[in-house]
């Protein structure tokens, strides 16, 4: 996807062409280079990794204040769990997959399917996020954000909880005992790993693939605690 169309789905036109370039490199691509060309890139920008670190913690203050801002009566609480759920990888995820940020990646070319990982998408977007708070401030990567998270904002009525604290409080709920998770599989390369994670508990079980073990736990406990509720109401 050429960079205008990436620019106009996010709303915001890069100054430095080069901080989106960055922003966009997985660090596959590096693997490609060789040589002198490897080094001076590598010594210049490298992958996109320093940028999402930055754009984590650029996304993180940003969404803090808007819900401290919309929710002016909710305690501290659920702020942090209103917080955690507008933050977390699937989140960021989804939004990065809305605005087919993927189309843009700089991935390795024996890496190809490393653009359709969940996790390889929310990374790119918090280095996206990154790289517009480097461009032109807070203010702007503020905007941005408001823009691509707003119907997501008052998306919950109630504030959600993350789906391995909804499992766990449902089985104690129930009398049974914590879940327990074990990896059944994993495959992929370093820079694109895939985990199997299969969850147990009351005895039933679920599974749940993922580009990182937190992210695969999630999906498993997802899977298992529709399927406990179900049964329950069967």
């Amino acid at each position: 996807m050429p960079f205008s169309q990436l620019e106009k789905a996010l709303g915001y036109s890069f100054r430095s062409q080069d901080l989106l370039r960055h922003a966009l490199r997985h660090r596959s691509a590096l693997m490609d280079l060789r040589g002198a060309r490897r080094k001076k890139i590598e010594k210049k920008t490298a992958s996109n990794e320093r940028l999402e670190f930055l754009g984590d913690r650029v996304l993180s203050l940003a969404m803090a204040t808007w819900l401290f801002e919309t929710f002016p009566s909710e305690s501290e609480g659920n702020l942090a769990l209103r917080h955690n759920a507008l933050v977390s990888g699937d989140t960021v995820a989804e939004v990065a997959k809305e605005i087919e940020l993927e189309k843009s990646l700089e991935i390795g070319l024996k890496e190809k399917n490393v653009r359709n990982i969940a996790s390889v998408r929310a990374d790119a977007m918090e280095a996206i996020l990154g790289s517009i708070y480097l461009d032109s401030g807070f203010l702007e990567a503020n905007a941005v954000i408001r823009r691509l998270w707003k119907n997501r904002i008052h998306a919950y009525k109630e504030p959600p909880k993350e789906w391995k604290g909804r499992l766990q409080e449902y089985l104690l709920g129930k009398g049974k005992p914590l879940p327990v998770y074990t990896i059944v599989e994993r495959k992929g390369t370093d820079h694109a790993p895939e985990f199997r994670i299969k969850v147990e508990g009351a005895s039933l079980s679920a599974e749940g693939i993922g580009g990182s073990r937190r992210e695969a736990e999630r999906e498993a406990a997802a899977n298992l605690f529709h399927l406990l509720i179900e049964g329950n109401a069967k």
